[in-house]
C-alpha cells in the first residue's frame, strides 16, 4: 500500500500520493474560477500554492481598497518580526507575492509609491500594469514608475493627469520619459495610450504592439514620428481617428510604410454616424493607410464599427470597395482573416452585412472574411 501524505490541521482529509505537476494541472484547468480555486486553497496544503497563485494573479488597487491593503501590511509586518529571530534583518515579504497584473484606478502618487507597493506585490513577477484616472507630479514620475518594474510587458495608460500641468500651470509635457538606469531597460512589448501620449525613445525598445487614438493633428504628426521610429519591429497596431470637427485632413500625417513587419493590423473607433451637433466623419483614412502599408507579413485586419445611431444613409461612410480592391492586391497574398466587428446598432446589422458582402466579394470569395456583432458599445 503507498503511503499517504501526512496531514497538517490546515488538511482535513489526508490527500493519496499523487505527482505534484499533475496537482498543478488539474487545479489550471480551474482557473479563472475563483469559487473553484478558493475551495482548492482551503483544502489541502499541496493544492494551496498554486491555487493562490491563481487566485491572486491580478489585483486592483483603488482609493477604497487601499486602506485595506495597509492595515494588512501592517498586519504581516508585525507577524513577520514576531518570527524573526533578534538578529535577522527586516525582509520585505509581499501580501500577494505571485501577482503578475496591477491595475491602478483613480490612484496619485501617494498610492504610486514603489516601497508601498513593494510590501503589496512582488515587483519583480509583474507584467501588465495599467493606469486609469491617475494623478502624477510628472510624466518623467511615470518613467522612473515604470522601471521599478524589470519584467514588465503590457503598459495600458488611461486618462492620466500630470499634476503640475494644473496646480503650477505649466505647459503639458506628454511624453513619458526620464532618466533611465543602464543596468535596466524596459522590456515594454505592449502598449495602449490615450492621444497624445508619447513614450520616450529609451522605453521602447522592445516594444511590438501599440494601441492608440488619434484626435487632433499634433497626436497624428507625434504618432507618425513614433512609427517611422519603430519600422518594422511594429508587429500589431490598433489605430482610432477621432474626428471632432470638419477637418478631415488631421490623420495626413500618418504612413504606415515603415511598418513592412506587421502581422495584425486594427481600424478602431470607426464611426458611421457623427455624434449629435457633429458632421459624418471621415474614414477616407483608411484606404489611404492601406495604401501606403506594404507589409508582406501581413495576416490579420481588424475593422471596429460604431454603428449607434447609424442609418442606412451612413453605410458608405467607409469606401468598402475601395478597401477590398486594395486588399485584393497581390502584395496581401499572405492575408488571412478581415475580421469586421459592430458596435450597436442592432437595427442596421441586417442590412450593413449584405452592403459589406456586395462590394468585398474579392475578399469573401476568398472566404477570409468574419463578421462579429457586440450589441452593447466597448
Amino acid at each position: 500500500m503507498s503511503p499517504q501524505r501526512s496531514t497538517t490541521n490546515n488538511d482535513l482529509l489526508p490527500l493519496p500520493d499523487l505527482p505534484p505537476e499533475l496537482v498543478d494541472h488539474v487545479i489550471d484547468h480551474l482557473r479563472g474560477d475563483a469559487a473553484a480555486l478558493t475551495a482548492c486553497s482551503l483544502a489541502h496544503s499541496s493544492m494551496r500554492i498554486r491555487a493562490q497563485f491563481h487566485l491572486f494573479r491580478s489585483i486592483c488597487v483603488t482609493p477604497a481598497r487601499w486602506p485595506e491593503y495597509e492595515i494588512l501590511v501592517k498586519k504581516i509586518r508585525v507577524a513577520s518580526r514576531i518570527r524573526q529571530a533578534p538578529n535577522d534583518e527586516d525582509e520585505i515579504v509581499p501580501m500577494f507575492p505571485a501577482v503578475t497584473k496591477l491595475d491602478l484606478k483613480m490612484v496619485d502618487q501617494t498610492v504610486l509609491s514603489v516601497p508601498l507597493l513593494r510590501q503589496v506585490c512582488d515587483l519583480n513577477t509583474v507584467e501588465s500594469i495599467r493606469m486609469h484616472i491617475c494623478v502624477v507630479p510628472t510624466m518623467a514620475f511615470v518613467a522612473e514608475f515604470i522601471c521599478s518594474f524589470p519584467r514588465l510587458k503590457k503598459l495600458a495608460v488611461s486618462d492620466l493627469f500630470a499634476r503640475d500641468t494644473f496646480v503650477m500651470k505649466l505647459a503639458a509635457n506628454k511624453a513619458i520619459d526620464g532618466p533611465v538606469p543602464t543596468t535596466f531597460r524596459p522590456l515594454i512589448e505592449t502598449l495602449r495610450f490615450p492621444s497624445g501620449c508619447t513614450l520616450g525613445e529609451s522605453m521602447h525598445a522592445h516594444l511590438n504592439t501599440l494601441e492608440i487614438v488619434v484626435v487632433c493633428r499634433e497626436d497624428a504628426a507625434t504618432l507618425s514620428a513614433l512609427l517611422q521610429d519603430l519600422g518594422p519591429r511594429l508587429r500589431h497596431l490598433y489605430l482610432g481617428v477621432e474626428q471632432m470637427n470638419e477637418d478631415a485632413s488631421l490623420s495626413d500625417p500618418l504612413t504606415l510604410s515603415y511598418n513592412s513587419g506587421l502581422r495584425t493590423l486594427g481600424f478602431w473607433c470607426l464611426k458611421l454616424h457623427g455624434d449629435e451637433g457633429r458632421p459624418r466623419p471621415s474614414l477616407a483614412w483608411v484606404p489611404r493607410l492601406l495604401t501606403g502599408l506594404g507589409s508582406p507579413a501581413l495576416e490579420h485586419i481588424y475593422f471596429r464599427l460604431r454603428a449607434g445611431g447609424a442609418s442606412t444613409a451612413d453605410l458608405d461612410t467607409l469606401d468598402w470597395a475601395a478597401v477590398s480592391d486594395i486588399l485584393c492586391e497581390r502584395r496581401f497574398d499572405g492575408l488571412r482573416r478581415v475580421t469586421i466587428e459592430v458596435l450597436r446598432g442592432q437595427d442596421m446589422v441586417d442590412v450593413l452585412w449584405p452592403y459589406i458582402e456586395e462590394r468585398m466579394a474579392g475578399l469573401h470569395a476568398r472566404s477570409i472574411v468574419r463578421h462579429t456583432h457586440v450589441p452593447s458599445g466597448i
